[in-house]
């Protein structure tokens, strides 16, 4: 990933010279390219499936296939008293004339408009070739008296929801659609911790779930498999939290630069494929489809070295301690073998068919969710495992259990209220909670861990001080050899 991003930094410009650009015009947008196309996704992909224009001019969009539109309401939501918006769209049927665009870039009323709306919820249908002018002069009023911020009418533009998939091409239009401006983009809390109200609490609970989650992971955990010690061990985490703090420099940059370059993955909701579509944006083709394979092979090198080490890590679980353990004990190791073949094919099998179900989620968000679950359930373990002597099976396998399930569950109602499958009335707070489990999540567990554990103190292991010396003791005593050893 790092080559490539040398080379777009030295032909589109450096991460600095951004950020700096967006520092001084703090209202700026990226503006996509006068017809371009885009293609938008339907209510399956909520909320990709929508276009949220940008106030300040006039976003004209053609519908080659023509559109199914499920929605049309203001971008500002209104507050309790105001009166309904009374213009956000035009809509026209037929290629605008030459004349009409430019006098559109002007913000000049259109010719032969045929339909103004407002708000609408109903939906309907956009014939083949048809045009949807949104402009910002939906006045916000309260009584009929435009509503007054410092000193200026506050105006609105549309936020258009699609309900079926469909393409646009983008005839003239001040800035890219879902684009946020420089000083939105350069403030600490952006979009997606800030969108139900609470962002310190989100931007905290996602920390928790980074910090205490990679700690979890169980395809992390599974690594130390392959070394040979203790102090081999502690040498590779070093190096790879130093090679993880180098890669965390870059997708910044990627950011930057993608955010200027190819503004349309914003209106498609497709940002997360930025690294991919930014080195084919260089004038030369070729160079463009070498630096994209070549980062296309690292991200594909990293999911298959995580889905590997995942699919270890599980097979292994089921093969090892639930068949080798609980219900074959007595099976030879050959058995044992083909029950790891077995389960690591069913288990490969079902997480395809689970990745498909959630194609239509952002990535990002799902890595965080990961390490969520990972943080309630596994982390507590690790934590009280390594430092705590009272600690009993019962109180491990119960918080972890409940603390995992109880975070997977609040993930899940997230994901099912973001496609609109349930509808809960919840608090914006709760929602947030929901969303980010980590933060409540992980001190539940601790707590069920210790309690159940104070609830059965007769399970604790009798020989538990020996084996702390074993996991605590210095390699140079060996120990630790002779632990594995028995």
């Amino acid at each position: 990933i790092s080559p490539p991003i040398f080379v777009l930094s030295a032909v589109f410009g450096g991460y600095s010279e951004k950020l700096q650009l967006d520092a001084e015009t703090p209202d700026r947008r990226p503006t996509i390219a006068i017809r371009t196309l885009v293609k938008i996704k339907g209510s399956r992909n909520y909320p990709d499936n929508v276009l949220s224009c940008v106030p300040g001019g006039v976003t004209g969009m053609e519908f080659p296939r023509g559109a199914v539109i499920a929605r049309i309401v203001p971008v500002r939501k209104p507050e309790p008293g105001e009166d309904p918006v009374a213009s956000l769209v035009n809509i026209r049927d037929g290629e605008l004339s030459k004349e009409v665009q430019e006098a559109m870039r002007l913000d000049q009323a259109p010719a032969h408009v045929y339909r103004t709306l407002g708000t609408t919820t109903e939906s309907f249908r956009l014939d083949p070739g048809s045009w949807l002018i949104a402009n910002d002069q939906g006045a916000v009023t309260r009584q009929g008296k435009p509503v007054l911020k410092d000193g200026k009418p506050v105006v609105t533009t549309a936020r258009i929801e699609f309900l079926e998939p469909t393409e646009v091409v983008f005839g003239f239009n001040p800035g890219s659609p879902n684009a946020p401006t420089g000083k939105r983009w350069l403030e600490p809390f952006g979009n997606l911790t800030s969108k139900h109200g609470y962002p310190l609490l989100y931007t905290y609970s996602l920390i928790i779930a980074l910090i205490c989650g990679t700690a979890g992971l169980p395809h992390i955990l599974v690594r130390f498999y392959t070394n040979p010690d203790g102090r081999a061990a502690k040498r590779t985490t070093l190096w790879v939290i130093v090679m993880l703090g180098c890669f965390y420099i870059f997708p910044p940059i990627w950011g930057s630069i993608g955010r200027d370059m190819i503004p349309q993955l914003y209106a498609s909701g497709t940002t997360d494929a930025v690294v991919v579509k930014l080195p084919t944006m260089l004038e030369s083709p070729f160079w463009g489809q070498v630096l994209s394979g070549i980062t296309s092979a690292g991200a594909f090198a990293a999911f298959m070295s995580t889905f590997s080490g995942l699919l270890v890590s599980m097979s292994g679980a089921l093969a090892h301690d639930i068949y080798g353990k609980m219900l074959r004990p007595n099976a030879s190791p050959e058995s044992r073998l083909v029950a790891f073949k077995v389960a690591a094919v069913l288990i490969g099998a079902i997480s395809m068919g689970l990745g498909l179900l959630v194609e239509s989620f952002d990535i990002a968000m799902m890595v965080g969710w990961a390490f969520a679950i990972a943080a309630c359930s596994y982390f507590p373990l690790l934590l009280l495992g390594a430092w705590w002597r009272g600690l009993t099976k019962v109180g491990a396998g119960g918080g972890m259990l409940i603390g995992g399930l109880l975070a997977l569950g609040s993930i899940v109602s997230t994901m099912l209220m973001d496609k609109k499958i349930i509808t809960l009335d919840i608090s914006p707070l709760t929602r947030s909670l929901l969303e980010q489990p980590a933060i409540w999540g992980v001190p539940l567990s601790l707590g069920l861990m210790v309690v159940l554990s104070k609830l059965t103190p007769k399970l604790i292991p009798a020989d538990v001080n020996l084996k702390m010396l074993r996991l605590h003791a210095p390699e140079e005593l060996g120990l630790s050899k002779n632990y594995i050893d028995h």
